[in-house]
């Protein structure tokens, strides 16, 4: 960044001064501090409730999962000693031992992640209990009270669980309401702090243009005067010592230079319009005697060569008449040649269309055959989609029967447990036929909708059908009329052949008599021509040498019109 020291006129202190660029520099640069600032609060309050949601995800969410979990495996373990209940095995004793490890490890784990010291009292409860059912699992091949036992114990387990997950939503929902309250808080300050770095920025761009645009304003009022043709403003001065300091000291010194050459060129117009002047008046006298001369040789000159141009007019004008007719006679011949090839043309596509024709009224039949066979398959969809809706209400009635089954199975005890395998197979199968029910019905929906729009492409395929038999109809028509007028052309054609034979004949004639005429009237004008160039050369100097006169003048005094309207000395003096 250049930097210079300068005194200013009248200013006893020593001031810095920055160049124009330097000025520009500095305020870029407080405006992009501004932007870092408030990407930095920006960024500072996003990471700040960033923390708080990984927080409530990695803390909360595994507790809260980790007692769903809890609660899961408790029932699964109830389930499986009931089923022991009912019949007992050792692979069975082995599942709910693998069960309740399970169980006692989840409550290890959600007791290292929850510091809650009312959630550690569940926790303990938990694994007593989950001790306690441990023991209770190898008396359960002795006595079934050992099962009654351990009732209770699951169900406390279940509800300390409830409790964890109730308890840990509610957690959840409290940090929710805090985090949206600290992301109000976090936009309503970013605002006030976009708000202040704005206000600041303008400031700073208000004052930076300040600086630019007085001097500049002070330069450009200049200018116009000098548009104005006015060279008697004064010297611009400009304060700053930057680029607009160098810029007027610039334009002062073009405004000078400026006045000199215009006074020097003021004085030197004076002086050529004076010769000009008289220069005009000396060959005005011998223009006029050379241009008298002249006009007679020119009327003589004149009246030879229009002779001859208008031999030549005539002459071109029969040369062009007779290739005219040469190409009519050209032209004749190959159109009544393309007239015939028209005709053989027109015959073919009379029989295409025919062709044409017989086609489309058998696509017409078979649209109408398809349209026939597509109504009759959209009956044959509904029969289906009425016998799957039966096969579906047999499902579900099946699946109640099923149910109904297992019910009075588990009521009937060890006699009923052949029974209840059965009817939960039942259930099975009638779950699988309904879903297949249901995947069927969705297919025919879709084969059902597939076939309304070929119906309704079938229908606009045969009113396309039929309309392009009318237009082909029309088409043959227009080809018959085509074919009669191509006749009727052919023999008027074969008419203007011979007639512009004859008149091709007649015009060579005439052109070789023309250019008899032509010969005789070139002979008569060359006598007077060399006369006239001469006499022209000689008045065509004099007129330059008056135009160059005339010229020099006008240019003198548009010159001294132009530097009159240049103000070079001011109305006070």
């Amino acid at each position: 960044m250049s930097k210079r020291m300068t005194w200013l006129r009248g200013n006893p202190f020593k001031v810095l001064s920055f160049s124009l660029r330097s000025k520009l520099m500095i305020a870029f640069v407080v405006i992009a501090l501004l932007v870092a600032v408030t990407s930095g609060l920006s960024y500072y309050f996003l990471k700040k409730i960033n923390l708080s949601y990984v927080n409530l995800l990695n803390h909360n969410a595994i507790i809260l999962q980790l007692a769903s979990d809890i609660q899961y495996q408790t029932q699964l373990q109830y389930s499986l000693m009931s089923n022991y209940v009912i019949e007992p095995s050792p692979e069975k004793v082995q599942a709910i031992l693998e069960s309740n490890q399970k169980l006692n490890a989840l409550v290890q784990d959600i007791k290292g992640i929850d510091e809650n010291a009312e959630d550690q009292t569940y926790y303990k409860v938990m694994g007593e209990s989950i001790e306690t059912i441990a023991g209770l699992v190898h008396d359960l091949e002795k006595t079934k009270s050992s099962f009654q036992r351990t009732v209770p114990l699951t169900q406390n387990l279940t509800k300390l669980a409830e409790k964890i997950q109730k308890k840990q939503k509610n957690i959840m929902e409290l940090k929710k309401v805090e985090n949206g309250n600290m992301m109000d808080q976090t936009i309503y300050k970013l605002i006030w702090v976009s708000i202040t770095a704005l206000v600041i920025a303008l400031a700073i761009g208000w004052m930076v243009s300040r600086m630019i645009i007085t001097p500049l304003r002070t330069i450009v009022k200049a200018a116009r005067d000098i548009a104005s043709c006015d060279l008697t403003g004064r010297d611009i001065r400009v304060r700053s010592r930057d680029e607009l300091h160098d810029l007027a000291e610039a334009f002062n010194q073009m405004k000078g230079n400026l006045f000199k050459i215009i006074s020097q060129v003021d004085d030197h117009a004076k002086h050529v319009s004076a010769a000009a002047e008289e220069l005009s008046g000396n060959t005005e006298h011998l223009s006029q005697a050379s241009e008298q001369i002249t006009t007679v040789v020119q009327e003589i000159s004149a009246g030879s060569e229009s002779q001859v141009q208008h031999m030549m007019t005539g002459i071109a004008f029969l040369a062009q008449m007779d290739h005219s007719v040469q190409q009519i006679a050209s032209i004749t011949g190959l159109t009544n040649e393309t007239s015939s090839h028209a005709l053989a043309a027109v015959s073919r596509g009379t029989a295409s269309i025919e062709l044409s024709i017989s086609q489309m009224n058998a696509i017409y039949n078979k649209m109408k055959v398809l349209s026939d066979s597509v109504g009759r398959l959209g009956t044959h969809v509904m029969h289906v989609l009425a016998a799957n809706d039966l096969i579906a209400n047999i499902s579900r009635q099946t699946n109640l029967l099923a149910l109904n089954a297992s019910i009075e199975a588990a009521r009937a005890g060890e006699a009923g447990k052949g029974f209840a395998v059965v009817a939960q197979e039942v259930r099975h199968l009638s779950k699988q036929t309904t879903e297949a029910a249901d995947e069927v019905a969705r297919l025919v929906n879709a084969i059902q909708e597939e076939m309304g729009e070929v119906a309704h492409s079938c229908e606009a395929g045969s009113q396309e059908v039929s309309t392009g038999i009318s237009v082909v109809n029309e088409a043959n028509v227009a080809f018959e009329r085509i074919k009669k007028e191509i006749e009727e052309v052919s023999a008027q054609i074969s008419q203007v052949s011979l007639q512009s034979s004859d008149i091709s004949q007649k015009s060579q004639t005439a052109l070789e008599v023309l250019r008899s005429i032509e010969d005789v009237a070139k002979h008569t004008a060359s006598g007077t021509k060399e006369v006239s160039i001469n006499m022209e050369e000689q008045f065509a100097s004099m007129e330059e040498i008056v135009s160059s006169a005339n010229v020099l003048s006008g240019m003198a005094e548009e010159l001294d019109e132009l530097i009159g309207k240049f103000q070079l000395r001011s109305n006070d003096i």
